[in-house]
């Protein structure tokens, strides 16, 4: 959730940084191809080329202890600050039982790995 790379840094420079945007922009334009969702798309950037803050973040946090919500709500009280006008951030907080990440991604592989025999 901290640090360089954690949830708030990210959500802080798509906040604050239109050229980190405008990539997310670009990243997404190289993939859309022919999916059904290309038109939300064009319509979006359309939306987002006028008003490069007009778009709604979205965090997700993973957890594995007990919820506590002071977890987020220093987070909120941040982000909320200095938010421009028409941009809205959403979090979402999901707590897991005790020790249920543990081993997930390797538990997800072979899962898929099971499914494609």
């Amino acid at each position: 959730m901290h640090g360089r790379s954690g949830l708030r840094q990210q959500l802080e420079n798509l906040r604050d940084d239109q050229f980190t945007r405008d990539g997310l922009v670009r990243y997404l334009a190289h993939r859309v191809g022919i999916e059904s969702w290309r038109p939300l798309f064009e319509r979006a950037v359309s939306r987002y080329l006028q008003n490069t803050s007009d778009v709604q973040l979205y965090g997700v946090l993973v957890r594995d202890v007990p919820p506590r919500q002071d977890d987020l709500l220093a987070l909120v009280s941040s982000l909320g600050t200095e938010c421009p006008a028409g941009m809205r951030i959403e979090i979402v907080a999901l707590y897991l039982p005790d020790e249920r990440l543990n081993g997930i991604g390797a538990k997800t592989i072979a899962q898929r790995a099971g499914a494609g025999r």
